[in-house]
């Protein structure tokens, strides 16, 4: 190998770069004649098959003769002839094997095509996997016909393994499917991994039956998904149905269509010339609302409406209530009552000694929907709520009122023990993370499964749909990896603590054991008490997921009660598509948190009141 990097002997272009480049060349062009070339283009083609990508590089490194970097035109021949040598193998195990890789590359170059005529370089799209459903017709004649382009190396199963779900009690197969890009290029495919066509019905029955046909079907009905580029993609939107779901990508959401633009009007009612609605990039962190920890003098200085507190069994509770009632006086107080008893004795006699009405709801009738009876500015103490409430409090508060103080107190222990976890660190030799997370079963947590995944917001998004979740990883680990285990996710980003301590190392261990199935996933680190930081973090990947790439954007409520409250700040003002709280069995109201600390008064406003839809 030359002295030089691969990237330095390659040079680079970004998938999009090779994109436009196919999608306004003519056919004869002699741009076509250098379009697949640098790392990244390399990096794209591998697809569960490095050794493939690997004799690629060698071949290309052999072409060159020693010249360095090597040519545009040299890289591409190489890339070309290696397809060409994949589809002739592919030819020799014999049947239709090479037609239904031929005919998926047709598609994906003919729709890649299209839609650079039809939105210049907007939104190219470029097709890489297919989304099945088996639904209908011979289930043991299609599922064996799947495993066939599977074990040819077709197509490779993506996202873990296939899993059976339920719709309308009946029971599907459904599984994603990413295209081998080898045996594309010769018929000019784009290499990012950006679109996927979904099958499912007579259309799924047809494309494994009729491979000649193969391209057809894949393309059916492209006039309703160019249609639907212009509908709105919220949780509302309708997804395909029946039989006619082939080539369906989720449409990319528009400005207009988030719950983003907080425009400023003129007198006349005319939008601001200078409304930042324009630039939905933009428009997410000039929106976020102002997050910053005052003192609890400040809230005692502003007229609060209402007060919430919740009747845990913690003891930081009782004290996070009487520090917030010895310092402000609401009009009102809603306490969150649960079939836990917990300290509601001594916090009703506190309510009672202050004199200030007081309304219980329990914390069953808020999860099953009733309205939340809470009045203008709101100081929200978090301290006792359990994570739906702190998701729905603070979201309804800001969305109301465009201002909402939260009080949060810490605790002096936190289970799992500091001293317990150091015990299994030290202890894992092996370096095995599976094993190391199966050795805590043994360390108390104070909660125990099974666990269920809970949805905070009304309507889920169509579950066919492409979709990435921000998630919240800590030493209670197992919240994080049954949600990643129950559901399937096409982008992943887990947050860890940025301070090394034992708690944040058993964090990142289970970070790194839950995106370890998934091709597009990530980890980052980020102050785990800093709720602006949290939103910051939050609102990064929103932009690059929702509004850029199209992404349904879930939130896994998997970490602390800052992180919660975070995540609800900014679902306050844009539109995120679920929220997941994964709740256990029980909890161990013994070895849950000891003691009590400090107590932070964060002061939350929205840019524009009243404004927040």
């Amino acid at each position: 190998h030359p002295t030089m990097s691969p990237s330095q002997v390659l040079g680079d272009a970004t998938y999009e770069e090779i994109a436009t480049t196919i999608a306004f060349s003519r056919p004869e062009s002699g741009d076509r004649k250098k379009v697949y070339r640098g790392i990244t283009a390399l990096t794209g083609m591998c697809v569960g098959d490095i050794g493939s990508v690997i004799s690629l590089y060698e071949d290309i490194l052999a072409r060159a003769g020693g010249k360095y970097p090597i040519s545009d035109a040299i890289q591409t021949e190489a890339f070309q002839d290696f397809c060409s040598r994949h589809l002739y193998l592919l030819d020799r195990r014999g049947g239709d094997l090479k037609n239904v890789a031929k005919s998926f590359a047709e598609a994906a170059h003919e729709l890649l095509v299209q839609s650079a005529k039809k939105h210049g370089r907007k939104r190219l799209r470029q097709y890489a996997s297919i989304y099945v459903r088996v639904t209908a017709g011979n289930f043991e004649e299609q599922m064996k016909r799947l495993r066939e382009l599977v074990d040819a190396g077709v197509f490779v199963f993506t996202g873990g393994a296939p899993r059976t779900k339920t719709r309308d009690s009946n029971p599907t197969q459904q599984f994603k499917l990413t295209y081998r890009k080898i045996y594309g290029l010769v018929n000019f495919i784009g290499l990012s991994e950006r679109d996927r066509f979904e099958l499912s019905g007579k259309d799924l029955e047809d494309w494994l039956g009729k491979p000649a046909e193969g391209k057809d079907i894949l393309m059916r009905n492209l006039s309703t998904e160019d249609e639907s580029d212009d509908a709105p993609s919220g949780a509302d939107s309708p997804g395909p149905t029946g039989a006619h779901q082939s080539a369906r990508r989720p449409p990319r959401p528009k400005a207009t269509n988030l719950e983003l633009p907080l425009q400023r009007r003129t007198a006349k009612g005319e939008s601001d010339a200078n409304d930042t609605a324009s630039d939905p990039l933009k428009n997410v962190h000039l929106l976020l609302p102002r997050c910053s920890e005052v003192g609890i003098e400040s809230v005692a200085l502003e007229a609060i409406d209402t007060l919430v507190l919740g009747l845990g069994f913690e003891d930081r509770t009782l004290a996070s209530a009487e520090r917030t009632l010895a310092a402000v006086r609401p009009r009102k107080v809603l306490a969150i009552a649960y079939d836990e008893p917990g300290k509601a004795r001594e916090i009703f006699a506190a309510l009672e000694r202050s004199g200030i009405p007081y309304e219980v709801v329990t914390y069953r009738a808020m999860r099953e929907g009733r309205k939340l009876p809470i009045l203008g500015r709101s100081l929200i103490d978090v301290t006792g709520l359990a994570k739906p409430a702190i998701f729905k409090f603070v979201r309804s508060a800001l969305r109301d009122s465009g201002k909402a103080f939260v009080a949060y107190t810490a605790a002096e222990k936190y289970y799992p023990l500091d001293a317990d976890l150091n015990r299994v660190l030290s202890a894992d030799a092996t370096e095995n993370h599976h094993e190391l997370l199966l050795s805590l079963k043994d360390v108390l947590m104070g909660e125990q499964g099974p666990y269920r995944l809970v949805p905070l917001l009304p309507v889920e998004s169509d579950g066919t749909r492409m979709r990435s979740l921000c998630a919240f990883s800590s030493s209670k680990h197992e919240r994080l990896l049954h949600l990643v285990e129950t559901r399937d996710y096409d982008q992943m980003d887990v947050m860890i603590d940025n301070v090394s301590t034992s708690r944040s190392r058993i964090a990142e261990i289970a970070a790194e054991v839950a995106v370890r199935e998934y091709q597009n996933a990530s980890i980052s680190k980020c102050p785990y008490q800093d709720a602006a930081a949290i939103v910051e973090a939050l609102a990064r990947r929103y932009e690059t997921w929702f509004i850029r790439d199209g992404l349904n954007f879930e939130i896994g409520l998997t970490g602390n009660k800052i992180q919660a409250v975070a995540a609800a700040i900014l679902s306050s003002v844009i539109h995120i598509n679920q929220a997941w709280y994964v709740s256990p069995a029980e909890f161990d109201k013994l070895r849950f948190t000891t003691g009590v600390g400090i107590t932070k008064i964060l002061s939350i406003e929205t840019h524009d009141k009243g404004d927040v839809r």
